[in-house]
């Protein structure tokens, strides 16, 4: 039973993290965009976050928005790997202070005794 509960919250915390980094990166991506290229930078972000900066060269006749979408992207990119790391460090953190050495199996001294004779 606790399996399946681990599984389960596992499987729900990968997709909610996808679900909002992925968010955030639509996020930093319209803004970045949007300042540069006003209301049209917001359909170039979608373009960029769903098919790539290619397609969004393809799509419009700017000048410079090839440059734009790739600068807009390495900081948004940053942006999520910079949160990554930081809910990382800090369940890190969690589980080393939550952890107490009481819950770690000890191996009897008997066993330990038999297999090095």
């Amino acid at each position: 039973m606790a399996s399946g509960i681990s599984n389960t919250f596992r499987i729900g915390g990968l997709a909610t993290g996808v679900a909002a980094l992925g968010a955030i990166l639509q996020r930093v991506l319209s803004s970045s965009l949007s300042k540069g290229f006003g209301h049209e930078g917001a359909t170039l972000a979608r373009i960029v976050a769903s098919v790539g900066v290619r397609e969004a060269t393809a799509s419009t006749h700017r000048s410079g928005v090839t440059m734009a979408a790739h600068d807009a992207f390495a900081d948004a990119l940053h942006t999520i790997l910079i949160i990554g790391a930081g809910v990382t460090f800090l369940g890190a953190i969690a589980a080393f202070s939550l952890v107490r050495a009481r819950d770690f199996h000890a191996a009897s001294s008997g066993r330990v005794a038999e297999s090095a004779a």
